[in-house]
């Protein structure tokens, strides 16, 4: 029995099966000369719908803040009767978990290959953030981490990139210890795929 694949009429739009060895013919539905091209992987197709998922989670969640951060700050006697900040636990906990679950989406959809929208999301996360604006930037550095799972999903080139930027940032002596986890992680992974990890001093924004 001849292997068949299916194919998109780039006329009509509608797809039909042709046996593999067809290249070019004419659409069994609208009967004009066709130029084929194979449906897209439903891999990455997934993977980019939960990817705009995770970049809508995180711009909804700065909009959340920044609103915040637009209110009165509660006095030190709410706070101390256990009032926070017009519900920002809340607010922290519900986003975090939502990204999270996005995030697991995107690990999954992208079926353990390197991808790009992995990538893009790990230069989301790990990207120089303002710390000019601390309501912004804690929330979102702690937001980081999550981003780790993807690591491995990443070529190893744009890794690197990732890494060496992560490190201008973030020099040793101003890294934090979820940032030093990272750092050894995102090198971990590099080494492990045959990538060259840069060396950078405990003061330098530069590799070696």
């Amino acid at each position: 029995m001849d292997e068949t694949k299916e194919i998109i009429c780039s006329h009509c739009q509608k797809s039909f099966t042709v046996s593999v060895t067809i290249e070019s013919g004419f659409c069994l539905h609208c009967g004009t000369a066709f130029q084929c091209q194979p449906l897209p992987d439903p891999v990455s197709t997934d993977a980019m719908s939960a990817a705009d998922r995770i970049r809508e989670i995180y711009d909804g969640y700065i909009r959340d803040m920044q609103e915040l951060s637009q209110k009165k700050p509660r006095t030190l006697f709410q706070s101390l009767m256990g009032q926070d900040n017009y519900g920002s636990d809340a607010i922290h906990t519900k986003n975090r978990e939502l990204l999270v679950a996005a995030i697991e989406d995107l690990r999954v959809a992208a079926g353990g290959n390197d991808d790009d929208q992995c990538h893009e999301i790990v230069q989301l996360f790990l990207k120089k953030k303002d710390s000019t604006v601390s309501s912004l930037y804690w929330p979102l550095v702690a937001c980081e981490q999550l981003a780790e799972p993807l690591f491995e999903l990443v070529e190893v080139q744009q890794l690197t990139e990732i890494y060496i930027e992560y490190n201008k940032a973030n020099p040793g002596n101003q890294s934090l210890p979820n940032q030093i986890l990272l750092k050894k992680k995102m090198a971990e992974i590099i080494t492990g795929k045959g990538g060259q990890v840069p060396k950078f001093g405990l003061l330098s924004r530069r590799p070696k």
